[in-house]
């Protein structure tokens, strides 16, 4: 399941200002957790437990800075209708 939040400009420089990256939970069972990182150029998919606990961690504080769904969707709606 995907949500979309958002992080005012307030916040400052937040967790997640390095660039988006994705947590994945891949295969039935006892899942193996793959990190993708991008740039303009390329993605790196990072397995190794510290990088992926590392990136759980920044996940965590940006949902923790972030907007709820209900306000972020607020917001949205906001800037549309002033443009």
């Amino acid at each position: 399941m995907s949500t979309f939040r958002c992080c005012r400009s307030q916040v400052g420089a937040h967790p997640g200002i390095d660039g988006p990256f994705v947590i994945m939970d891949v295969g039935p069972g006892p899942l193996l957790q793959v990190v993708t990182v991008h740039s303009l150029t390329r993605s790196w998919y990072l397995d190794e437990s510290p990088d992926v606990v590392h990136h759980c961690q920044v996940f965590d504080r940006l949902r923790d800075a972030a907007l709820s769904e209900a306000d972020s969707r607020v917001m949205i709606q906001r800037i549309v209708s002033e443009s």
